[in-house]
């Protein structure tokens, strides 16, 4: 599997600076995924 694989950048551009900001892995913003519907469901309690 590709390394861009692993993102959810535009596969129809080119990205040349991804050192000060960029996107996060996809494994990585599935867990943010999780942890914000988490926080949506029981604002209180989190």
């Amino acid at each position: 599997m590709s390394l861009r694989n692993h993102f959810l950048l535009d596969t129809n551009v080119v990205f040349l600076k991804h050192g000060s900001f960029g996107a996060c892995p996809r494994p990585v913003f599935e867990v943010y995924q999780q942890w914000q519907r988490q926080l949506e469901h029981q604002p209180v309690q989190f």
